[in-house]
């Protein structure tokens, strides 16, 4: 199978999210691009109605809506339900980027709850942290 060189994605300046978080209304008003393998739950036409876990290694995305900020996570909720947004990542994203603009804002670090339907966690990629580790290996604005 041959294979074709990626784009590397952009990064955003730094402390970006924090201008998202001050302004047009907060995160709770940002919608962040979520891609990643992860599992996904379903329940059963009859009998018990417990979610199933399902995973089958596509590639998926969804969108998620901002909740807060800390100086090193992004947290965003998902809530399938939410009108504003489809979802969240789950179990088995890990790692898988988040965007915001086509910036390349965070990755998937955790999740908040059994079945993925609470928040998330995804590890900031502007902060001063995040890009003194990312400069030893990566060409960084």
């Amino acid at each position: 199978m041959p294979y074709t060189a990626a784009t590397p994605a952009t990064l955003p300046p730094r402390n970006y999210l924090e201008g998202l978080a001050s302004g047009n209304g907060g995160l709770n008003k940002q919608t962040f691009l979520l891609v990643g393998y992860g599992v996904f739950f379903t329940q059963s036409d009859a009998g018990p109605q417990k979610p199933i876990a399902v995973s089958d290694r596509t590639r998926r995305f969804t969108t998620a809506v901002g909740q807060n900020l800390s100086s090193q996570v992004l947290k965003l909720a998902e809530n399938g339900s939410d009108s504003r947004a489809e979802g969240g990542s789950c179990f088995g994203d890990s790692g898988g980027p988040v965007f915001h603009d086509g910036l390349l804002v965070g990755d998937t670090s955790f999740g908040a709850s059994q079945f993925c339907r609470s928040a998330g966690g995804y590890y900031r990629l502007d902060t001063d942290d995040a890009r003194s580790f990312l400069d030893d290996y990566l060409a960084v604005p």
